[in-house]
């Protein structure tokens, strides 16, 4: 029975993939906006973490601010699967036309170094665009990192897109090896680093007022091997592209702090948090990023090797 939902999932992917084929790009945000919408209708429970989340985060709103945010923030999850899907049939001058770097060279600057690269970004505009580009714009390959789906059929028609252009892509699930392998061979990571992290191998930071559990790792590789950190977002402008500004996140007096692999998550985390501020309505609340309560503080591999 399970096996057929799946497949049932897959044909209306597909369904809805072939009906976007033809379409311009204006009608294809058009249409994921709808398909937000309706998400934001048939899912109450997800709707109330969102409208939750934005509640807790801005508490000087009133009820149908946050509900008009929340209405947004779904409806740009529709926009990014139906850009995503209409990928699938566009070459890659189209796709770069519609997004455009403040900075392009700044990854390939920065990878020149010889000491690799680690690339953050949050689900936040369109942040499959930023993955399918940022290999694009200096012609190397990039190792992103995502979360497989549940869904076997769905999860192999996406990966087909998300490496259409060269991205080498490593389930979330089993990273630990293939980063390692990469960081020996000075290559490049990507990963989105939002989402809720373990709270017993973590850290707590505060982020949009209140602590969570976020992923060590970027910051700890960063700063065991000397390897740059470069935060991006693809931030949708009226016209419906999108900007990239990249920026390299401050790794400097890190040797100064006692927790300095806290530090520089707090540096990067700061960096999103300013973004959300700017254009909240772009940032994916429907994650319950404040989950795990900080009763359950993680011990991280710092406090771990201090206590040695």
């Amino acid at each position: 029975m399970q096996d057929l939902v799946k497949l049932f999932t897959l044909i209306l992917l597909l369904s809805y993939k072939g009906y976007l084929r033809l379409m311009s790009w204006e009608r294809v945000a058009k249409s994921g906006r709808r398909v937000g919408r309706l998400m934001a209708y048939l899912n109450k429970n997800r709707f109330k973490v969102t409208y939750d989340n934005i509640r807790l985060a801005f508490p000087e709103l009133g009820h149908e601010e946050i509900k008009n945010l929340s209405r947004k923030s779904f409806e740009n999850l529709g926009i990014t699967m139906a850009e995503l899907l209409k990928c699938s049939s566009v070459t890659k001058e189209e796709i770069l036309k519609r997004v455009e770097y403040s900075d392009p060279d700044m990854i390939a600057r920065l990878h020149g170094r010889g000491k690799g690269l680690i690339l953050l970004s949050g689900h936040y505009g369109n942040w499959e665009f930023l993955a399918l580009t940022a290999g694009l714009i200096q012609n190397e390959t990039v190792n992103v990192i995502v979360k497989y789906q549940n869904n076997r059929f769905v999860n192999e028609k996406l990966l087909a897109i998300r490496s259409k252009w060269g991205n080498r892509l490593i389930d979330m699930g089993q990273a630990a090896r293939p980063i390692l392998s990469i960081i020996r061979d000075k290559g490049i990571i990507a990963l989105l680093a939002d989402q809720r992290a373990t709270p017993d191998k973590d850290l707590y930071v505060e982020f949009m007022g209140r602590e969570a559990a976020t992923y060590e790792a970027p910051a700890s590789l960063s700063f065991k091997y000397d390897i740059p950190i470069v935060f991006g977002l693809a931030e949708r402008n009226e016209e419906g592209k999108y900007k990239v500004v990249l920026e390299e996140i401050d790794r400097a007096g890190l040797e100064n702090f006692d927790k300095p692999i806290e530090e520089l998550t707090r540096r990067h985390v700061k960096a999103l948090e300013d973004a959300i501020k700017n254009r909240p309505e772009l940032w994916a609340w429907q994650h319950n990023r404040w989950k795990h309560p900080i009763s359950k503080r993680a011990i991280s591999t710092e406090q771990v090797l201090d206590n040695k």
